[in-house]
């Protein structure tokens, strides 16, 4: 009996750091730094390929293998409203609308397979010779070596363009996405997304798109790492003396 009071209040002290030490660490993880960074980059030959949209191809794409398992937070697309560089030949762009999609890729039956992992509001134009879209995404789940495609699509949107424009999809020499060009000419149907084949553009000179997308993963700190396990081994303790208490008992 002399000695449960002192032992109470040990066990209480015990606990109160495991409690801290657990929020510590689970406000740092939130907190926590995103490590492993990788970044797919391919810059454009100067050749724009004519041309996606209602008239044209009404799907255009990249595929990619992820490099990481982690996330995809955001990508790149560059079109053109001209074909050719330096050019004069203006393609209707103008009122051209597309959405950009992500889903993973069937690379034995070239086309897409699964939900659609992410699908962009509503996008306009180009206006100009290069035009950046950027897409960015919140933390989409990929896994390293698993192959996905990014694409451009007016398919839905027929009936909201007055006209009939199409715009010019910028290349690349790069391969470093570890994939093609894709294209897929689906009308205003995005259904044959995931039903029809899709045809590649490695019979081109350059079949990439100029294309970007990042990816990360995400790692706790150091020292919320730490803290953790100053907590587990606080909690492992607090249950043994219980143990031990109850033997005395």
């Amino acid at each position: 009996m002399p000695h449960s009071l002192p032992f109470s209040i040990g066990r209480r002290a015990i606990a109160t750091v495991a409690i801290a030490a657990v929020a510590i660490a689970a406000t740092l993880t939130v907190g926590a730094s995103t490590a492993h960074a990788q970044t797919i980059a391919q810059g454009p030959n100067g050749v724009p390929l004519y041309g996606l949209g209602k008239t044209g191809v009404a799907t255009i794409g990249q595929t990619f293998l992820a490099p990481t398992t982690g996330t995809l937070d955001g990508f790149s697309f560059w079109l053109s409203n001209e074909v050719g560089e330096p050019s004069s030949n203006t393609v209707d762009a103008d009122l051209l609308q597309f959405r950009a999609y992500v889903m993973q890729w069937d690379v034995v039956n070239a086309l897409t397979v699964g939900p659609v992992l992410f699908g962009s509001a509503v996008q306009v134009g180009p206006t100009q010779l290069s035009q950046e879209y950027q897409f960015a995404i919140s933390g989409l789940s990929v896994t390293a070596n698993t192959r996905y495609v990014a694409f451009l699509s007016a398919s839905g949107l027929f009936g909201s363009m007055s006209t009939d424009p199409m715009s010019a999809v910028f290349l690349s020499d790069d391969a470093s996405a570890g994939g093609s060009l894709v294209f897929l000419d689906s009308q205003d149907d995005v259904s044959l997304f995931g039903s029809a084949t899709w045809d590649e553009g490695t019979t081109f000179s350059a079949p990439q798109a100029q294309f970007r997308a990042n990816f990360s993963t995400t790692v706790p700190e150091p020292s919320s790492a730490a803290l953790t396990g100053i907590a587990v081994l606080g909690l492992m303790l607090i249950a043994r003396m219980r143990t031990s208490t109850r033997t005395r008992t």
